[in-house]
């Protein structure tokens, strides 16, 4: 044997020993570490099947409360998509509003209606798309607001760039109409005409709309 093979030996068991020092010095800690990760694990997978059942029990609530509300069975629907709303991811959570608030819209109960569409504005999580929508049928919808009144919750829609601007910028023309103010209603007709981004049914419903206030 060679004295290169002898160091080696004595390096190999000088690892050994440090390596026993090293085990009798923290192998209660490396215990601990191991069961740690371990629950950690666990409490993970069992987070992820939790949480892919509520979605799926949310997708089931949903699609049910659909065939409620075909079947006119207003309040099983309701009582569906309240269970949804308080525990879906936010897409989930923002059509169950709709489909509540268009509930309350057919039970006639306008304040409630309200209430739903105010839960998709306020709503941090979802997106200014549906959050102009619930503006936009807040107004459209309710018997109650003024036409004034209506024309100030458009603001939003009317005063930024987004999808529902030209609809909206509809919709405050007829508001305007219906308050008496045919002048203001009419100049504001011939700005939105001039947008080169209208499509063909919004141009149709406008020439009409010309076409009816015009003499009057």
């Amino acid at each position: 044997m060679g004295m290169a093979d002898i160091f080696d030996e004595v390096t190999d068991e000088l690892r050994q020993d440090q390596l026993k020092g090293l085990w009798k010095k923290y192998n209660k800690f490396i215990f601990i570490t191991i069961i740690f990760v371990g629950l950690f694990i666990g409490a993970f997978k069992f987070y992820e099947y939790r949480k892919n059942k509520i979605s799926i029990e949310n997708v089931n609530l949903f699609l049910n409360s659909l065939d409620d509300i075909k079947n006119n069975k207003l309040e099983e629907a309701e009582e569906k998509l309240l269970k949804i709303k308080t525990q879906a991811d936010a897409g989930l959570t923002t059509l169950s509003l709709f489909a509540l608030a268009d509930i309350s819209k057919k039970r006639e109960d306008e304040e409630r209606m309200q209430e739903f569409y105010n839960l998709i504005i306020n709503n941090e999580e979802i997106d200014s798309f549906h959050k102009n929508l619930a503006i936009f049928y807040s107004t459209k919808n309710s018997n109650k607001l003024s036409a004034s009144e209506k024309i100030k919750r458009l603001e939003p829609i009317l005063t930024s760039p987004n999808e529902l601007q030209t609809v909206g910028a509809e919709l405050e023309v007829l508001y305007l109409l219906n308050d008496q103010k045919k002048v203001l209603a009419m100049q504001k007709l011939e700005n939105l005409m001039k947008q080169k981004n209208l499509n063909l049914n919004q141009r149709n419903r406008l020439d009409i709309i010309k076409e009816i206030y015009k003499d009057q």
